[in-house]
């Protein structure tokens, strides 16, 4: 890579060859170098008490396993991690490779689909796009979504100009069903970002799982107006809510549609 950037200068160098097992090879060495760093016999050397079963919260200070009972004002739950595989139809029905598995091809592959534009998807379209691969990252939304806009669009220019291909679509779009007034707009439990509208006559329409709203409360809206977004974060299979509710109670929406004209 360091290499290939100085063509700028006018110095300009055959390409390189890639070793693939020498690759991996030193993918594996670095793994074993920084294995004992996580180890258990590392956390038990500094004072750490480790326990390898299975547990539970008993209430929100008590974690309990079959043999043992820890007490404490706080709890940390850190887990771990591991790939997400995003809800595509038939994906689970073909072979496809995570970042834990990548190296284990016995080939280096000359194309790569990368699904994510996060930090990992990210990292590995680098990765591989300087060995020589032509790499191609989709993204439901935009690439590292949870970025500042101006740090992201900095570093996915990077990756482009390294030759990093990155195809993204803009989330669904959501429109107001009715000419009304915004009366909430924001984050409400685990239901997204949810909107509520009351479109008149005691009426008021509710939107929730939204990923990201426009309108603001008190502000008027019309009938097909954009109101909000949905759908970008494939982590999650998108999904809209809507509900009519009248005196604060779910209503048939044809209640609604059957109001006097006028009012």
């Amino acid at each position: 890579h360091a290499a290939g950037g100085r063509a700028k200068y006018g110095v300009t160098l055959a390409p390189a060859k890639v070793d693939w097992n020498g690759v991996k090879a030193y993918v594996r060495k670095t793994i074993e170098t920084i294995a004992p760093v996580d180890s258990q016999e590392r956390f038990e050397g500094l004072g750490c008490t480790v326990i390898r079963e299975a547990a539970r919260f008993e209430d929100p200070q008590t974690v309990v396993s079959d043999n043992v009972r820890v007490k404490a004002r706080r709890i940390i739950v850190a887990t771990g991690s591991r790939a997400f595989i995003p809800p595509i139809p038939g994906l689970a029905e073909r072979p496809f490779l995570t970042n834990e598995t990548i190296f284990s091809l016995p080939e280096f592959p000359q194309h790569l689909i990368v699904l994510g534009g996060g930090p990992i998807g990210l990292e590995l379209a680098q990765a591989f796009v300087r060995l020589g691969a032509q790499v191609t990252v989709l993204e439901m939304g935009r690439a590292l979504a949870k970025a500042d806009a101006a740090h992201a669009q900095l570093a996915t220019g990077a990756l482009r100009s390294e030759g990093v291909t990155i195809r993204t679509r803009r989330a669904a779009q959501v429109v107001s069903p009715f000419d009304g007034a915004i009366e909430f707009a924001g984050p409400f439990r685990s239901y997204g970002r949810v909107l509520i509208i009351n479109v008149g006559s005691g009426f008021r329409v509710v939107l929730a799982g939204l990923s990201t709203t426009f309108a603001e409360a008190g502000q008027e809206v019309l009938a097909g107006e954009p109101i909000g977004e949905m759908a970008n974060d494939p982590r999650i299979v998108p999904e809209l809510y809507m509900e009519v509710r009248q005196a604060s109670e779910p209503v048939d929406p044809r209640l609604w549609l059957k109001r006097p004209e006028g009012t």
